[in-house]
């Protein structure tokens, strides 16, 4: 399902919950930036780096749960990318033995699924906005 097929959003009450929203959309910001130097980062720093995504993505995780989303389709993409980098913390972590290569692929694609969905969140801001200002 995706958002244009959920038929009527109340326009307002997204837009209050995406304001409220804008903390942790700026933890899912810093989560980009962090899964990003782990593609480069050693097991220390790595390992430092997926300790700060586990604080910024369980935060995230509690206030979603604290604040549902008046729209199911949000509510749910919002709880998938939190998911998604989560994922690329714990993908990282079990990655500190050593380098395997596919192992790197996978990270590789979780990381631009992640960064892909969290760029979605960011295009229904701008269309919530540019709606409210017609």
């Amino acid at each position: 399902m995706s958002f244009i097929d959920q038929g009527p959003t109340d326009w307002g009450a997204l837009f209050q919950w995406y304001t409220g929203a804008k903390p942790i959309i700026e933890d899912l910001d810093a989560c980009r930036v962090i899964v990003d130097s782990m593609l480069v980062g050693n097991a220390d720093t790595n390992c430092r780096a997926a300790e700060g995504l586990d604080a910024l993505t369980r935060n995230a995780e509690l206030w979603l749960l604290t604040n549902p989303c008046p729209e199911k389709w949000n509510g749910e993409h919002m709880t998938a990318v939190v998911d998604a980098y989560k994922g690329i913390g714990a993908l990282v972590v079990s990655a500190l033995d050593g380098p395997d290569p596919a192992l790197r692929v996978v990270l590789n694609e979780a990381v631009d699924e992640a960064n892909r969905m969290l760029e979605e969140v960011r295009g229904m801001i701008a269309q919530l906005w540019s709606s409210l200002e017609l």
